[in-house]
């Protein structure tokens, strides 16, 4: 057996982040590297590298939920400033350019209130976990460069996408689902919709309607839930966490 096999059968299998082309000069992909064939840089194994079994989420990337692997992800160009009247459009890539994701926004103004970034429709596509989270970041991101401290409101809402914002691989949660899913997101709602959320996240469930209607509540009374993300999430979305 050659030096080589030996160190291929002692080496552990690492996953290494190497930048590649596409949408943005910092896409990276995932290659997987075995240790052995590091030996003679010691150095390199623990400051670029992460061990397969211990990856965890970072910002730029998404869980592809088919392979395991943290995937990069890119998006299409921002506005460099809005207008009042306008509708504005990000959407997410995958590695191999595919669209998985897609939210519409635009800039609210409300007197007596602060100009806030607003999301209309927002959808994700199946196979990845993470999508949401990342597409969120990128408008914290925005609404902090155009002067609105990274403030983004939205309707959680049970109304349907409209076909001009589909993508193939949608899966449209616009249902009181989506509801809970803003709230893992640091989404919140009003005081008395706040205390339902909470119940329904300390049980795992997505029911909100009917625990509504226990408490004597139409069903429909969740058709339109106004939603603003919080302070915390917002410096965490800024700092990358």
């Amino acid at each position: 057996m050659t030096l080589g096999k030996i160190g291929t059968t002692l080496g552990k299998e690492i996953i290494a982040w190497t930048k590649t082309s596409g949408r943005s000069l910092l896409a990276t992909r995932p290659v997987k590297v075995n240790t052995a064939g590091l030996r003679l840089s010691p150095q390199l194994e623990g400051d670029v590298v992460q061990i397969n079994k211990t990856i965890q989420k970072r910002a730029g990337t998404i869980l592809n939920t088919r392979t395991g692997l943290q995937e990069p992800i890119m998006f299409s160009d921002l506005p460099t400033e809005m207008e009042k009247t306008k509708i504005y459009e990000l959407t997410a890539y995958n590695q191999n350019n595919d669209a998985i994701g897609r939210v519409s926004f635009k800039k609210l103004l409300r007197r007596n209130e602060a100009p806030t970034l607003y999301i209309q429709y927002f959808g994700t596509a199946g196979g990845y976990k993470g999508i949401g989270s990342e597409m969120i970041r990128k408008l914290v991101q925005l609404s902090k460069n155009l002067g609105m401290d990274g403030r983004i409101k939205l309707e959680a809402s049970t109304g349907s996408i409209p076909s001009r914002f589909r993508f193939k691989g949608l899966s449209d949660k616009c249902n009181t689902s989506a509801v809970i899913q803003y709230k893992k997101m640091g989404f919140n709602a009003d005081k008395w919709t706040e205390e339902i959320l909470q119940e329904e996240m300390a049980s795992g469930g997505n029911g909100i309607r009917r625990a509504m209607t226990g408490l004597g509540y139409n069903e429909d009374i969740f058709g339109a839930v106004e939603m603003d993300l919080s302070e915390d999430a917002i410096n965490k979305f800024l700092k990358g966490i």
